[in-house]
């Protein structure tokens, strides 16, 4: 499990370099306060279990994590084809709300183990849940300005 988490940790990392990479080709657009706040945040989160919570308590916000990433990483994979996949990627604004479905998930677990009174370090919970709520607020604004119409 322990093995796995570092693997989980490096790939947050690889995230943050997604800024880098935006950096080095010209693509200021593409950088926002979201992308930055969520990728460094993602990869102290990760840090802070490794270091302080290494157990199977935190394994269920990595999971959940993971599959979206797997989720999104299919969108982009399609969206590379080509302009002649284009007609497959209705599902765009679909990612932002399963995001937050993750969020919402994740804070239902952060919650449950502060009421359950699990064995996990309390600050760092109420640090996590801090962290998610910001997610939340984060993507659901991106979401509101993405993808809501505006009505005049």
């Amino acid at each position: 499990m322990s093995r796995g988490a570092w693997w989980y940790f490096f790939s947050k990392i690889i995230e943050l370099l997604d800024t880098v990479f935006f950096v080095l080709r010209k693509k200021q657009n593409q950088i926002t306060f979201l992308h930055v706040y969520h990728h460094t945040i993602t990869a102290v989160f990760s840090w802070c279990y490794l270091k302080f919570l290494p157990g199977e308590q935190g394994v269920i916000i990595g999971f959940l994590n993971s599959l979206v990433h797997v989720i999104m990483y299919s969108y982009y994979f399609i969206a590379a084809l080509g302009p002649k996949y284009k007609k497959y990627l209705w599902w765009k604004k679909y990612m932002t709300w399963i995001q937050l479905v993750q969020f919402a998930l994740m804070l239902v677990y952060l919650v449950l183990t502060l009421i359950l009174d699990c064995r996990t370090p309390k600050a760092l919970t109420y640090f996590f849940t801090i962290v998610v709520i910001i997610f939340m607020y984060l993507f659901s604004d991106f979401y509101r300005q993405a993808y809501k119409k505006k009505i005049t």
